[in-house]
């Protein structure tokens, strides 16, 4: 009896918690978990929600796994694998309908655009931390600084106080400037390492800084001199995506060229 007491205190915290913050403040698994309430009844469903995201990576991949493969983890039962595939197709429907409500950074394409967007209208050097919800939902875009030296104390302090106010669990930093063709520098580079440590005390995670220049565009992280990889497992679907985007994509996908069209 205590047990059950124990699983229904944490449904509750788990569920009320939901009501109040959005899923945008889960981890991936505690989203699985949450959806298993529905299928798995007075159980704890959280040692299952992390075999979940072990074997098909991301909630996504995991609502959309085929229920044969569902049902080879442990604690996923018939009724468990029919309820995770319908949320999938709903989730995946949704997707498709309403991909204008509101912008979301999935990706370093989607960067890219930001990047466009705001380079019409800076024209001289400056440094901008873009804050984000674990989905990618950005939360704001703000200028650190109108220099590159935005690994100095009083600008770090100005991102992470940015980063709690908004409790945003995902950061990018833009480095806006005036050359052609920008190149990461050895500043850059051990900036954004200490960006990422203190970014992952709170945590938020850095997941690129990304330079913009006149006619180029490019990715630390992309192109391996800021190596997301090393601090950690992701924390977000989105630090999912973009560390998984990072290792599938070729050796020169760190830099793309900046139209006035777009990308």
């Amino acid at each position: 009896m205590a047990d059950k007491n124990v699983h229904s205190g944490h449904r509750k915290r788990l569920r009320d918690r939901a009501r109040v913050n959005g899923l945008d403040v889960f981890d991936p698994h505690q989203i699985l978990e949450l959806l298993l309430f529905y299928a798995v009844p007075r159980q704890d469903t959280s040692e299952t929600a992390h075999l979940l995201i072990d074997r098909f990576g991301t909630v996504l991949g995991a609502l959309t796994a085929e229920e044969s493969e569902l049902l080879k983890v442990p604690g996923v039962g018939a009724s468990a694998a029919q309820w995770l595939r319908a949320v999938g197709r709903l989730v995946t429907t949704y997707g498709e309908l309403c991909p204008e409500d509101h912008f979301q950074i999935r990706n370093f394409r989607s960067v890219c655009q930001i990047c466009e967007h705001l380079r019409a209208s800076i024209s001289e050097e400056s440094t901008y931390c873009l804050c984000m919800t674990p989905s990618g939902v950005i939360q704001s875009c703000m200028q650190l600084c109108d220099s590159l030296y935005w690994g100095e104390k009083k600008v770090c302090k100005k991102c992470i106080a940015e980063v709690l106010r908004l409790n945003s669990r995902n950061v990018v930093i833009l480095q806006f400037v005036s050359v052609a063709r920008p190149e990461a520098e050895k500043y850059d580079v051990v900036h954004a390492e200490n960006y990422a440590y203190t970014l992952r005390t709170i945590g938020a995670e850095l997941l690129d800084v990304v330079l913009v220049g006149r006619e180029d565009i490019v990715s630390m992280n992309q192109s391996g001199e800021f190596d997301r990889s090393i601090f950690g497992e992701p924390r977000s679907i989105l630090s999912e995506n973009y560390l998984r985007e990072a290792d599938a994509m070729p050796a020169d996908w760190h830099r793309l060229p900046l139209t006035d069209e777009g990308l």
